[in-house]
């Protein structure tokens, strides 16, 4: 999965441990995959620029092609990032009835 080959390449760039936990939850009527480390973080230039580059053609971040291949899947699907001084939280979340749907096909 890339998600988890991101979080090993860069999280543990400047450290020897990392600790990483991998969550699916169903919130509501949503399916919510949730990466969880306490890496090093994103850059602040990344996540200011984080929206625009949602919205780009083309990108060499992989996180953004991994959530860009799960939209053209499960079109109503959203990202979300949340970074502390503790943890840093990737969260993919997509909408029951459309996973259910698409099973379907």
């Amino acid at each position: 999965m890339p998600l988890i080959e991101s979080v090993l390449k860069y999280a543990m760039q400047d450290r020897r441990q990392l600790s990483i936990r991998i969550s699916l939850l169903e919130i509501a009527e949503q399916v919510i995959f949730e990466v969880v480390d306490d890496g090093s973080g994103f850059s602040q230039e990344f996540l200011d620029y984080f929206p625009t580059y949602l919205k780009q053609k083309g990108s060499q971040h992989g996180l953004i092609n991994s959530y860009k291949r799960l939209e053209t899947l499960y079109s109503s699907s959203k990202i979300r990032i949340r970074q502390t001084n503790e943890e840093n939280k990737v969260q993919l979340w997509i909408e029951k009835r459309q996973l259910c749907i698409d099973s379907l096909l």
